[in-house]
């Protein structure tokens, strides 16, 4: 059975977003993480794996279609490898009363070896313009990181 998309506006509305935010994806991966280097000072961090594990936001900003592509890198001091899962990250918005959940994210960095530093990225839908701010929340035993600026 074939499902036409074209015969639903609903249905090619979306189809339209999830082939713009994979072309975002596809922009993202290939990109640099913002041309941010170690020597730059993030937005924001926390710690992981008992303090051995940075993650440092790099960079949050506003992206097309609605959306809002955060950068962070995953820097591993410790003698273990650090597995996350990028998917289960939230965008707080604590003003709004609103919790964004990733629409896409980087392949590859749900594990950083030990000694490693792995740069990735997560694209969620933009909160209201009203909205300058925000919290970003792991999920992976690490304090969620207040106060993040959504850049233009």
């Amino acid at each position: 059975m074939m499902i036409s998309v074209a015969a639903n506006p609903t249905h090619q509305s979306r189809s339209l977003r999830m082939i713009r935010l994979g072309a975002l994806a596809f922009a993202a991966s290939v990109a640099s993480v913002s041309g941010a280097s170690a020597d730059d000072k993030p937005l924001g961090a926390t710690t992981g794996g008992a303090g051995a594990v940075h993650l440092n936001i790099l960079s949050l900003k506003h992206s097309d279609g609605d959306t809002v592509t955060l950068k962070w890198e995953v820097v591993n001091d410790g003698s273990s490898d650090y597995s996350m899962t990028p998917d289960n990250m939230r965008l707080v918005d604590l003003v709004g009363r609103r919790i964004y959940s990733v629409g896409l994210s980087s392949d590859g960095c749900g594990n950083t070896p030990a000694g490693k530093r792995i740069a990735c990225w997560a694209i969620f839908a933009a909160p209201p313009p009203a909205t300058k701010t925000v919290a970003i929340k792991f999920y992976e035993n690490v304090e969620m990181v207040i106060g993040v600026p959504i850049a233009e």
